[in-house]
């Protein structure tokens, strides 16, 4: 909500939202991959050239799940990739579970700093199974997209 609030304000956006998932579903039957369903379908119809936007959607989906949730929205990395950044940076693979996401700005930045920092960058999620995923935090450097 930050980053809609800054760019677009909060109301419009959120107003108009609302308006379009009436279009879509019933008010009261719905579940949580619903609603980010229209919210990425709202993002991509209205916002179109926010290449940001449906980045921010789909880890907060991520975001919302203490295991490993079906991969929606986005692409994780393919699995070799995958395999060598958490070998490279020396994450427990035996004890947790990990989604990690290319994307086209820092995260950690842009929640820290409230800015938008461009280059391709990936984000590590870690899933203990007991609580909401948890962003590993790391360096612009370590997260670089080689």
């Amino acid at each position: 909500m930050k980053y809609v609030t800054n760019r677009y304000g909060s109301f419009d956006f959120l107003l108009g939202l609302g308006v379009y998932f009436g279009t879509k579903h019933d008010y009261h039957k719905y579940s949580l991959t619903d609603v980010f369903d229209v919210l990425m379908e709202y993002a991509v119809a209205n916002y179109a050239d926010d290449p940001i936007l449906p980045q921010l959607i789909a880890v907060d989906y991520y975001l919302h799940f203490k295991v490993k949730p079906q991969m929606l929205f986005m692409a994780e990395l393919p699995r070799q990739e995958k395999n060598a950044v958490i070998e490279r940076l020396k994450l427990n693979h035996h004890k947790f579970r990990f989604v990690i996401l290319p994307l086209s700005f820092h995260f950690p930045v842009l929640v820290n700093e409230n800015r938008i920092q461009q280059g391709p960058f990936h984000l590590i999620l870690q899933y203990d199974g007991l609580t909401k995923a948890k962003v590993i935090e790391t360096t612009a450097e370590q997260v670089l997209i080689n």
